[in-house]
């Protein structure tokens, strides 16, 4: 058995999206894994892979910080530590050039300061700035 780990944005996910899951289909047929790895958490990843019938066995999620099983079960999680995701939001409520910011809970974003945090998302107040 092999296993196969891809990342998914501009690797897996691209405009030949179709043709990668007959792919990925064929070499799990043969008795190998695949694996999507991800920076995205699950929430924002989930609109892109269900109802396509990828046969991945795992989700990595969160830059690594949170893998799933297929029935999106945690199983592996390494958050941040409390006080740390106090300290991290702390700054980005004081900060002039963030607008607001969201915790990542593993399964949703929120604005709860105490719940297990696996990211810490900051939201610029100019957006145009930051791309550029």
């Amino acid at each position: 058995m092999k296993v196969l780990i891809s990342d998914f944005d501009n690797t897996f996910f691209t405009d030949k999206y179709l043709e990668n899951i007959e792919a990925i289909q064929e070499f799990v047929n043969k008795g190998n894994k695949f694996v999507i790895a991800t920076g995205r958490p699950l929430y924002l990843l989930k609109p892109d892979i269900q109802d396509l019938n990828i046969p991945y066995s795992n989700l990595i999620c969160s830059d690594g910080t949170i893998i799933f099983d297929r029935e999106d079960k945690i199983i592996y999680r390494e958050t941040i530590n409390p006080k740390i995701v106090k300290k991290i939001i702390n700054e980005l409520k004081e900060n002039p050039y963030v607008e607001d910011w969201y915790n990542n809970e593993a399964y949703k974003y929120s604005k709860d300061e105490d719940a297990l945090s696996n990211g810490i998302l900051g939201v610029p107040k100019d957006r145009e700035k930051v791309a550029e």
